[in-house]
């Protein structure tokens, strides 16, 4: 299911930078977390971004508790 974030208290990281869209675009195709604080929820691909907002396909049923969407930072454990 496509959802779509456009919230403005969803911080977006890109390799542990904090950003934003209109700086950094995130690109279609490309997997992003979806974290609340330092844990993360789920993960995300994304569909379509235009500066302003991104949709993503994600199995999350809710995005209420998202607050940080991280792009290019991930690290296995």
């Amino acid at each position: 299911m496509a959802k779509s974030a456009s919230r403005p208290h969803a911080a977006f990281f890109v390799r542990g930078r904090q950003t934003t869209l209109r700086e950094t675009p995130l690109r279609e195709g490309i997997v992003i977390g979806l974290n609340h604080g330092s844990g993360t929820l789920g993960l995300g691909v994304v569909a379509k971004s235009d500066g302003e907002s991104v949709t993503f396909m994600t199995p999350l049923a809710s995005l209420r508790t998202v607050n940080r969407v991280i792009a290019g930072d991930f690290t296995a454990a």
